[in-house]
């Protein structure tokens, strides 16, 4: 269960897990609220207001993701050979769903941790009060390394090649599993630039 403010402008803050299932799921759901469009918002006398709302996220195995095509927007992934049955896992596959998902050694307060060590606000940016959230694709490799990393949503060219910085400085992940063996898996994450 997913709780966030709906502004009067329709942009999503504060969200927040209500009720979390852990494996993942529960950034997963965050990942995807953040990523939304903005809303309409709630209306009150005629005028837009802020209002809290609450809804579900369900997560359903759907077996191997064998992937067609990527575009550089996450929501316009097109995916295709969803089965259950198949047993072999090619070394090439990139997964979206898994039993397992990738964990950053020592969990999220280690990565939140780690990005705030790492992190330097480039002085063009910081000079010019550029701000925001850059959005970085890669795979949790079968071994824990990050590979094929691109930023798929950017706001700034110096503030971009900072997020793929701090990410190519990452140590190995725990991998993601899927039927107990180690898999390729496709993680999407926000870097906040703020001043």
């Amino acid at each position: 269960m997913i709780k966030c403010l709906i502004a009067a402008d329709g942009s999503i803050k504060n969200v927040e897990v209500l009720k979390g299932i852990g494996s993942g799921c529960d950034e997963e759901a965050l990942r995807i609220v953040n990523l939304m469009p903005k809303w309409q918002p709630a209306l009150k006398n005629g005028k837009p207001v802020s209002l809290y709302y609450n809804f579900p996220i369900s997560f359903k195995p759907i077996g191997e993701v064998h992937i067609i095509r990527a575009s550089r927007n996450p929501e316009k992934t097109i995916v295709a050979g969803s089965s259950s049955t198949d047993s072999l896992i090619n070394n090439s596959d990139i997964f979206y769903h898994v039993e397992e998902f990738p964990e950053f050694p020592g969990g999220m307060k280690q990565l939140v941790k780690f990005i705030g060590k790492t992190l330097r606000y480039p002085a063009f940016a910081r000079r010019n009060r550029i701000q925001g959230k850059v959005i970085s694709d890669f795979v949790i490799t079968e071994d824990g390394s990050v590979s094929d990393i691109k930023v798929s949503q950017g706001i700034d060219s110096d503030l971009d090649e900072e997020a793929l910085r701090v990410i190519r400085l990452m140590p190995k992940w725990n991998p993601g599993k899927r039927d107990g063996q180690p898999v390729r898996v496709h993680y999407t994450f926000p870097i906040m630039f703020k001043l």
